[in-house]
Parts: structure tokens; sequence; C-alpha cells
């Protein structure tokens, strides 16, 4: 098992994405603690790792709240003595022309794809610098130009940008920074950003535009542990168009 008694927080790891690598890190020995906001899958998710002898536990925690994240953080350390890994898998669009926007839907979506995963990131650093260890890990997207999604595609190329930065200041302790860009991925969640007029059709020619065609969660799942579990990769986005 690659990560045998190692400790390991999924943000958003109730469902889609997030559920997928929950059950990857913990079938490969991993303490899972999944945050999500979700208390129907956060029962489900749990439930289906505990029936494959997973050891997992599960958060009602809102990460754009940077305290709520610091009270959650410091209770995983002090059960459990460290903590090793922190995915953040929270994040989504809302398409709108960018002429149609209002700062309070560009600050709610910046907020939603770029904060969430600084509150992780941040409040993980300060116990995984101490042990002189940790791997840090979240998603960006290849939607770059794509029209109304400007506030969307901006947090996430913000978090590129956060990654290489976090790498280079923290390789000396033995930390890495990461993301992967998945493609597409047909989550509910990916479903719901096209559940609009002209959506479905969108959302076909989407599909038909890639190369590979559509993801799944599976094998983003499979990336996700590779990448926590090799040092060499930091400051990288990982793309599986």
């Amino acid at each position: 098992m690659r990560f045998k008694d190692m400790t390991a927080i999924v943000a958003g790891g109730a469902g889609g994405i997030g559920r997928a690598i929950s059950t990857a890190l913990a079938t490969e020995g991993a303490n899972v603690v999944i945050w999500d906001l979700n208390e129907t899958l956060l029962k489900e998710a749990k439930q289906e790792i505990l029936d494959h002898n997973g050891s997992v536990s599960t958060m009602l925690v809102d990460v754009s709240d940077y305290n709520k994240v610091k009270e959650s953080v410091d209770k995983v350390v002090e059960e459990t003595g460290k903590l090793h890994m922190m995915v953040v898998t929270v994040g989504g669009g809302q398409f709108k022309p960018f002429i149609e926007y209002t700062p309070d839907f560009w600050h709610k979506q910046i907020n939603y794809n770029l904060n969430t995963v600084f509150n992780c990131f941040h409040v993980a650093l300060q116990t995984m610098v101490k042990q002189t260890f940790g791997r840090l890990l979240c998603f960006t997207s290849s939607l770059g130009g794509t029209p109304g999604l400007a506030a969307y595609q901006s947090g996430k190329a913000a978090c590129k940008s956060l990654i290489e930065t976090i790498s280079a200041e923290h390789g000396k302790d033995n930390i890495t920074a990461n993301s992967i860009m998945p493609g597409m991925v047909l989550t509910s969640l990916t479903l719901k950003a096209f559940d609009r007029p002209g959506g479905e059709e969108q959302l076909k020619q989407s599909i038909k535009n890639l190369p590979m065609g559509e993801n799944t969660v599976e094998n983003v799942a499979r990336t996700a542990l590779n990448i926590l579990e090799d040092e060499r990769i930091a400051g990288q986005v990982i793309s599986l168009r």
C-alpha cells in the first residue's frame, strides 16, 4: 500500500472526482478525512470506503471559510498527529457573459475557485512545514478562452501560479504542490453547469472537440495518486485531455 498510515484530507471529497480520489487513497492505506457540505453524499462515501475495509472519517466543512478550515485541520492533526496530504477538488463554473457580471458574481466565483484552495493550502502548510513533508493537490481547467466562464477560468489560472510559488518556496521542506487539468469529466457538477438553454448542444460539441473524448473520475484518481506519491513532481499542471 502506497500511503499506509498517512493522513489525507480531501476537500469536496464526497462526490465526483473527489469521491474517486477519497476511495482510491483509502484503498492504498491512507487514513482519509472527507470534507464536504453534502451530508447525504458524505454518508454514502464513508460507507463505500468502510465496505472495502478502508479508514475514513467525514466532516462538514465550508472551505470558503478560513477559520472553519483552520479549526477542522487542527482537529484532524490533534486526532491523527500529522497531515500528509491536502487535496482540494472544490470548484466549478457558472456560464454568464462577462459584460453581464456584477462585482458580487465575480467575487463569489473567485472565492469558490481560488480562495478555497488558498484557505486549504495555507492552513495545511502550517503543519506540513513543521513535519517537513506535505503533498498539496488542486484542480485547474483546460477551458481557457471559453465564452461565459471568465471568472471560473481566472480563478483556475491563478491556482497555477499558486502551486508554482508554493513549490518554489517549500521544496526545501519536502512539500510539493501540483494540479490536475482533468479535461471533460461528466460529474453531476459538470452537467449542472450546462443545464441551461443551449447547454446540452454545447456540451455535446465540447466532448466532440476533445482529442481523447471525455475522461473518467477513475482515471483522474489514478493520476492524482501518482502525483501525490512522486516527490519529483512539483509545481506542475498535469493535463489529461
